[in-house]
């Protein structure tokens, strides 16, 4: 049986991605090697996913600004992919959601949570 985690990846590319934002009225970026490419206006290599951060406070809304998407949380201690539904908590030590539409298996975004305080942004591998 295949596991979650090996499914394919067919990502969106960063416009579409951006659609999907399209109203939304909290923080969120593209990130990752996107992030380097669109800010030099030229794409350097091939992208195999699409990263897009957000705020830990903001997880809430999540679901309800992509309906009809499957969110999954990745736990890197188990190398497993979880389903997150609508209304359940993750844990503190997990930074990555794998998303993709439901009925499907090819990923095709990921969001990094980023923690923070009221004026930061906190380094998850060196809180200092």
């Amino acid at each position: 049986m295949t596991e979650p985690h090996e499914f394919p990846w067919n990502p969106l590319t960063p416009a579409e991605t951006a659609a999907l934002f399209a109203g939304w009225d909290r923080f969120w970026c593209i990130a990752g090697g996107w992030s380097i490419d669109l800010n030099a206006t030229t794409q350097s290599r091939a992208h195999e996913d699409v990263d897009v951060l957000v705020l830990r406070r903001d997880l809430d809304a999540l679901h309800a600004q992509l309906p009809g998407w499957e969110l999954w949380v990745a736990w890197f201690w188990e190398e497993k992919l979880h389903p997150w539904l609508a209304g359940e908590s993750i844990p503190e030590r997990a930074h990555d959601i794998w998303c993709r539409e439901e009925g499907t298996d090819r990923w095709r975004f990921q969001f990094m949570v980023m923690d923070h305080d009221e004026d930061h942004w906190i380094f998850r591998r060196d809180g200092s």
